[in-house]
């Protein structure tokens, strides 16, 4: 949920007029060659491999990324913050809630969504996430500080991205699933037919750059959201008689080109 805020504030303070446009069409075509890069390895590990590598693969990757910035990045000259400015009782309260909240919905399957175990967990969840705000409006340095509430590119940003992220997700895991189980496709030919999704992302974010000369940032991000939730409707009508070119394709390529309007900056 965290794009379309970090952009939003990095493009703004950074860049202005054609230039910010342009940092805008970059970010989304790298973000979008990111999701074509996954969907492909994600599908080759699975095949070539087993399922479990997908998760191993982050390792490599993500001590490469570790190692490079700690070159590039330029170091920071402010004080190092000691263990005593960390909120402890904060960080401990928001990540148990959240993991009962988790542990909680994942049980349904097995208890059911009124038993007493997927209760009690809810309930726990419910009274740590209201301790961690709480606790946030009484710390010294709070990781969620209470004055960020006011700001309405982060909380308009976020809302949309929840919608967004939520739709996103549950769109291309389901999609993924049909096509392996109904349509028989392997793990490798999946990954291969989202690469039009992919591709949609890069065209729906190039295109953005000349629509901001023609119409307000909030106008295209509305659209982009309306779009993407009808969208994400279209494959629910598919059966085990569709084809993934004529009933599936479509509704991706829709789908990654209004969901790269989500992201307009908004000013």
């Amino acid at each position: 949920m965290t794009p379309p805020y970090s952009s939003n504030m990095s493009l703004n303070t950074t860049y202005a007029g054609t230039q910010r446009k342009t940092a805008l069409a970059m970010w989304g075509a790298v973000g979008s060659l990111g999701v074509a890069a996954g969907v492909l390895l994600g599908g080759a590990l699975t095949t070539w491999t087993s399922w479990e590598a997908i998760f191993w693969i982050n390792v490599p990757i993500g001590a490469a990324a570790l190692l490079v910035g700690r070159r590039v990045i330029t170091k920071d000259t402010a004080p190092r913050p000691s263990l005593r400015d960390f909120d402890f009782p904060g960080a401990m309260a928001v990540i148990g809630g959240l993991a009962t909240l988790i542990y909680g919905v994942s049980g349904t399957e097995t208890h059911g969504w009124w038993s007493v175990q997927t209760m009690t967990a809810l309930a726990a969840s419910a009274t740590l996430l209201l301790s961690f705000f709480k606790l946030e409006q009484r710390a010294a340095k709070p990781l969620l500080p209470p004055h960020i509430w006011k700001l309405q590119a982060l909380v308009s940003g976020t809302a949309v991205m929840l919608g967004v992220t939520g739709i996103l997700v549950g769109a291309v895991f389901l999609t993924s699933i049909f096509l392996q189980t109904v349509l028989g496709l392997s793990a490798l030919e999946t990954g291969l037919a989202f690469l039009p999704f992919a591709l949609a992302i890069t065209v729906g974010t190039l295109v953005t750059r000349p629509m901001l000369n023609h119409l307000a940032p909030r106008t295209i991000a509305t659209a982009g959201l309306l779009i993407t939730v009808a969208a994400s409707g279209w494959p629910s009508t598919a059966d085990a008689g569709s084809h993934l070119a004529a009933d599936l394709l479509p509704a991706l390529s829709v789908l990654g080109l209004a969901s790269a309007w989500c992201s307009c900056p908004s000013r």
